[in-house]
Formats: C-alpha cells, structure tokens, sequence
C-alpha cells in the first residue's frame, strides 16, 4: 500500500537545463578519497535538492505503475510541464477545423494510457490496493441535484445574441479562407450561457392603454389586457395575484417580517409599505376562508389525529377567567399558545387546523370533535402525556410517544450515562423495526411490530419496574422523571402494537410547528387577534400543500385565480384534487416525513 507521503505527486520545481548539469556533473563527479578506503564526495545544498527531488518523484512513479494506471497528463502534472492550447473553432479569428494550418490537439489523458513496468525496472514489493470506495463525490445528494441546464430553468428569459460585426451567409474575414459563414450548433443548439440578474422582489409595471374615441359619437374604445394578465387579476388588483401569493409565501412560510420586506424593497428603490402588505394578506385570507372551513370539516371526521402546543403572544389578549382543564378549577388564564392538530383521513390525506389563542391542545380537539359525524368509530389520538391535551366531547384511543420518552433519558443520560444508555438502545431498536414496516400495509405492519417491537418495549418497561421497586433513583432527578414518564404512560406507549394504523411518536406534528416558531423568531408576536386569526388560516394553506407535497405558491395563486368555483365547492380544491393544476415540489425540497397508513376494514 503506498505510503500516505507518496499519495499525491511532488511536482518538480526546478528548470530542464539544471537537470542537464546536475547528470553532467555525475557523469565525472570530482572525489577525493578518505579514510578506511571511502570517497568523499562535495554537493552544493541545491543539488542535494536536486537528486532528493529526482528520487523520490522516480520512487512514487514505480510504486504507482505497479498497480495503478498512469497517464500522460499525470506525468506531465509530475514533471510541471504546460503546453500550449490549441485554438479553439468558435473564437473569433480560430481556424476552420477543415483549414491546412489547423494544430491537431495534443494529446489528452486516457484512462488505457499505461506505462509498462518492465520498460522502467523491477519493482519494490508494495501492497495491493484495497477495494475502491465510493467518495463523497461518486454518492448522489438528493439536496444537492447538480448544475442545472437551460432544460432545468422554469419561466425563463430567453435572449439571442448575435456576432457584432458577422451575419449568417457572411463571407468568412479570414483572408486565406473563401467559405461563408453559418450558425454553428452543438448538440442541435447554439452555445448556451446562463446569467443571473437582480431585481425587487415586487417590481411595478406601467400599463399604457392605448384606447381609442371616436371623433364624431366620441365614444371610447378601451384597451383590453392580454389573456395572462387578466388571468392574473389585472382588471381587478393593483397587485397581481403572483405578487399576493408570494408575499403570503415570504411573511408567513419564511418568517420574513414586513417591515424588514419593506425596507430591502426601499433599498432597490421600489417601496412596499407594510400597511399595504398586511391589507394583501388579509384579503387573501379572507379568499381562503371557505377552504380552512372544509378543512376543518373533512378532519374532524378523521381516522388519526396528532398535535402539540406552542408558545405564542397576542398583544391584544388580557387574562381571562376559566377552568382549568387538570382539574376544573376556576382561574385566571394567560397563557397564549399556538395549537396544532394533524388530522389522518381514511384516504390517507393529511388535514392540518391551527387555532391561536388562550387555549391548549384539547380546547381544540373539542371544537374539531364537535363537527364530527355520529355514528363513526372512536379515533385515535397521538400525543404528549399532558393533561392540557385530554378532550370532554369524544374518547379517542390514546396513543403515547415514545419519542418523548425518549427525551426524557436523553436528558438523563448525562448523569446516568449507563441506566439510561441500556433503554435509549432498546428504544432504538423499535424505531429500526418501524422502520422497516414503511411500506407495509396497516395489519402487516401491526403484526410486525407485535413479533419484533412489543417484546422490546416489555423489556424497557420490566427494566424501569425494577429501578422503581429498588428505591435506588430519586424520583426528582432526571433520571428518576424519566422512569416516572415511562412508567405513566406505559399503556398509552402500547397503543400502536395493539392497534393499526398507529404511529409509535408525534414526530409528524413537531414537524409541522416548525414554520410557526420561524416566524415567531422572526416577527415575535400578533399584535391582534384578528391578526393572529389570519396568520392561522394562511398557515393552514401553506401546511396542507406541504403536507401533500404539492407547490405552496401554485396552490395559493391556483386559488386566487378561481375564487368563485373555490367558494361554492372548496373540496375540490384540496391540494390531493390538484395533481394536474399544482406542481409538485421538486424531489430534493420533498418533505421526508411518514405517517402509516389507516386500515381498509374499519367500520363506522
């Protein structure tokens, strides 16, 4: 195996005729003779240099032609020679490739190229290589597709440049050629340059309408816009509907706050002022009203549902009265919280419904289960073991995460690092099975786990049964809440091994509180709740795209374009109802989240 100093080639920084002297110098090198019959012989310090250089680029070129193949251009990197490029045929005054006086190319690196070991010597014994692996660069980035091509491009700016001076059928300027001069195309296209331009994010255009009056009647025939700006709402918004439907993108799916959009917009010279951005989406919000009320009636009667609270702050709230939902006591409230809820259709479909607000998880789940149709099964509810997140109007099955639970000896595992090191691996192990069950169906999938996962989570729970009985862990202490957790919620933990369709974690529902703690970070509260009622509804839209992988920003102006057939039938406008007219995001940008899919056999 070549040592880790002879993987890369030195390159000889000397210039040829120095090698020159140095072999004449050896060829009658002065010596005098010393003692015990030994020859001294005097170096200069540069020619040491020179004979290390020489022998160790002569040594690294054995031990590399003894296994490997080496090309002439690798030589030639070794040896610091450049050649001269030939001119290339579609520079301005480059030769005909056809002409008399055109250079043949040198000659280029091969992969056969392979110089023969018995030409240069008997090689030193080295190693055999061992088996190629692939580098970071041979493994395909599914975040990272590679330099795109015009093909790649949407919506683009296609400009043709032409020859300053040269048109086609022009006689060639070369004073020695007598040919004429024709579009020259590689691959079927012209040579193909891809720029990148900068302009405002909003930028205003004027319209001149050239309408026409009659000079006798005086009757005045007015300009008509073209089919894409009508399309568009040019007869109707000063703002047109792309323009609405990427500010909602910008503030509400990035965080980006208005004030902050309104000063780069004064930047490039164009102003937005956040008056104007905020009356934009709340008239959007107002157009998709009606289809965040579908939404919420296709979710409530949902086979699965999961959900979370985050912290939120609206200005306007003041502390109001209440029971406690613990434990029915009466007091003061003022803890303002953004709840989400995830709601599984038996199609497969993911609703999500957000409600700001004094409220927690299970005031909404009450709202929502209030909308549900009699007569269907109990559904199933994943989530945290709070007591905020319980409902009074239905009893779902109660499903436990075990992802929590997980966290809690994460947190332990610090102090503890081997008690709580031992669970962490087990639980492991039931998410590797789970895993392996994302392509089943949901009866397969329960009988997977049963086999594989219940008798590991039985293990987990006979693990902290023994702590517990010991007295040996402070119920305080992190270690000593997580067996307290785990212990609590073991039941609710073994709903997914006795029930289909399950999931084993709330993953899904942290995932989707993303966006809202962005832009929580980014614009800090609502200063009202009507505002905070807006900011719920296009959340909303821009989740369920997401959530079905379809293009936020085409769904939003595919809903803008068609609000009258939207408002008589909202279900048709579902993103899953829209596979034709909204793109779906690219592969790299797909959400890579999973969800099992609900049993065929249920029955209401």
């Amino acid at each position: 195996m070549i040592p880790d100093s002879l993987k890369r080639p030195p390159t000889i920084s000397v210039r040829p005729d120095e090698v020159r002297l140095l072999d004449e110098f050896l060829k009658e090198i002065p010596y005098s003779p010393g003692p015990d019959g030994t020859i001294q012989v005097t170096f200069s310090k540069r020619q040491l240099e020179l004979i290390r250089i020489v022998c160790s680029t002569f040594l690294w070129m054995l031990q590399l032609l003894s296994f490997k193949k080496i090309g002439v251009g690798i030589i030639r990197k070794i040896l610091n020679i450049k050649l001269p490029s030939s001119p290339k045929p579609d520079q301005g005054d480059g030769g005909d490739l056809d002409s008399p006086d055109h250079e043949s190319p040198h000659e280029e690196d091969h992969p056969n190229d392979q110089a023969s070991a018995q030409d240069i010597g008997p090689n030193p014994p080295v190693t055999p290589p061992p088996e190629e692996l692939p580098g970071p660069k041979d493994r395909p980035n599914p975040n990272h597709p590679g330099r795109r091509t015009s093909e790649d491009l949407k919506d683009t700016n296609i400009q043709d440049h032409f020859h300053s001076d040269l048109i086609e059928g022009a006689p060639c300027p070369r004073s020695s050629c007598r040919g004429r001069v024709y579009l020259f195309l590689r691959d079927g296209k012209p040579r193909e340059v891809i720029t990148f331009d900068f302009s405002p994010l909003f930028r205003p255009t004027v319209h001149r309408m050239r309408d026409l009056r009659c000079n006798s009647c005086f009757r005045v025939y007015k300009a008509t816009f073209p089919e894409e700006l009508v399309k568009n709402g040019a007869t109707k918004e000063r703002y047109l509907y792309p323009a609405q439907a990427a500010l909602v993108l910008l503030h509400f799916g990035m965080g980006l706050p208005f004030y902050r959009l309104d000063q780069f917009q004064s930047l490039t010279g164009e102003r937005f002022p956040e008056s104007t951005q905020f009356d934009l989406v709340e008239k959007v919000a107002d157009v998709f009203k009606c289809l965040t009320d579908a939404m919420k009636r296709a979710a409530a009667d949902g086979f699965l549902f999961q959900g979370d609270d985050v912290g939120n702050r609206v200005q306007e709230l003041v502390p109001e009265l209440r029971e406690r939902r613990s434990d029915g006591r009466p007091t003061y409230r003022e803890g303002t919280h953004t709840s989400l809820l995830i709601s599984m259709t038996m199609e497969g479909n993911l609703i999500p419904i957000l409600k700001t607000g004094i409220n927690h998880f299970g005031e909404l789940l009450d709202l929502i289960f209030a909308l549900r149709s009699p007569g269907l099964s109990a559904p199933n509810l994943v989530c945290d073991g709070s007591k905020v997140n319980q409902t009074f109007i239905t009893h779902p099955i109660m499903g436990g995460c075990l992802q929590h639970a997980r966290d809690y000896f994460i947190k332990a595992q610090k102090n503890f690092p081997e008690e709580a090191g031992v669970i962490i691996d087990l639980i492991k192990d039931i998410f590797k099975f789970d895993r392996q069950t994302h392509d089943m169906g949901a009866q397969d999938r329960l009988k997977h786990l049963e086999e594989f996962g219940k008798p590991i989570l039985e293990k987990i729970k006979g693990i902290v049964d023994e702590h517990l009985k010991n007295l040996l862990i402070l119920p305080k202490s992190e270690f000593g809440q997580a067996l307290g957790y785990f212990h609590n919620q073991y039941e609710r933990l073994l709903i997914p091994f006795t029930h289909p369709g399950v999931p084993i974690h709330n993953n899904l529902s942290e995932w989707c509180t993303y966006p809202i703690v962005r832009y929580l970070m980014n614009s800090k509260f609502y200063m009202t709740k009507a505002g905070a009622a807006i900011g719920d509804t296009l959340m909303m839209v821009l989740l369920i795209s997401y959530l079905a992988n379809r293009n936020p920003h085409q769904f939003i102006l595919h809903g803008l374009r068609h609000q009258i057939e939207m408002k008589k039938n909202p279900e048709a406008f579902f993103p899953w109802n829209l596979r034709e007219e909204v793109e779906a995001l690219p592969s790299h940008k797909q959400m890579r989240f999973w969800a099992p899919a609900p049993p065929s056999n249920l029955s209401g």
